[in-house]
C-alpha cells in the first residue's frame, strides 16, 4: 500500500514536471520568435539609418558647394570690360555644381563595400577611430565635419564613453 502511494505521487510529480517542462518550452519558442523578429527589424532601421547618413552627407556637401559658388560669384566685380558677366559666371558655375553633384552621387553609389555592406566612408572612419585618431583628426583628415564623423562613430557603435 505505501509503495503504490509512492509510485502515485511520483507519477504525479513526474506529470506535472513534463508540463512544466513544456510550458517553458513553448514560452521559450514564442521568445525567440520575437528575438528574431526584433533583430530583423534592427537591422532593417540600420540600414536606414546608414541610407539617411549618406543622403545627409551629399546633401551637406552640395550646399556647402553652392555657397561657396555663391561666394565666389559675388565676389567678381559686375562690370568686366571683355571680361566675363556675372550671369555668365553664375551659369558657368551651375554647370561645374552639377558636374560635380552627378560625380558626388556616382562616387556615393560606387563607395559601398560590396562585402560588408557599409559605406567606405564609414569604415575609413572607423578604422582610423580605432587607430587611435581623435574625431577632429579623422575630420581633417577626410575634409569632413566633426559632427558628421561623431555621427558616423555613433551609429555604428565605435564611440568609446569617456
Amino acid at each position: 500500500m505505501l509503495m503504490t502511494g509512492l509510485l502515485i505521487i511520483s507519477a504525479l510529480v513526474l506529470v506535472t514536471t513534463l508540463v512544466i517542462v513544456t510550458q517553458h518550452k513553448k514560452f521559450l519558442e514564442s521568445y525567440l520568435q520575437e528575438l528574431a523578429l526584433t533583430l530583423q527589424e534592427s537591422r532593417a532601421v540600420r540600414t536606414n539609418l546608414e541610407n539617411l547618413l549618406n543622403q545627409a552627407v551629399l546633401l551637406s556637401d552640395q550646399i556647402a558647394q553652392k555657397l561657396e559658388y555663391q561666394a565666389l560669384a559675388n565676389e567678381q566685380p559686375d562690370n568686366h570690360i571683355g571680361g566675363p558677366s556675372k550671369n555668365d559666371a553664375l551659369a558657368a558655375d551651375e554647370a561645374v555644381h552639377t558636374n560635380r553633384d552627378i560625380s558626388n552621387q556616382q562616387a556615393a553609389q560606387q563607395s559601398y563595400n560590396i562585402e560588408s555592406g557599409l559605406p567606405l566612408l564609414n569604415e575609413q572612419v572607423v578604422a582610423l577611430y580605432k587607430d587611435g585618431y581623435s574625431i577632429k583628426d579623422i575630420a581633417s583628415m577626410l575634409n569632413r565635419g566633426q559632427g558628421e564623423i561623431s555621427l558616423i562613430l555613433n551609429i555604428t557603435n565605435q564611440r568609446r564613453v569617456i
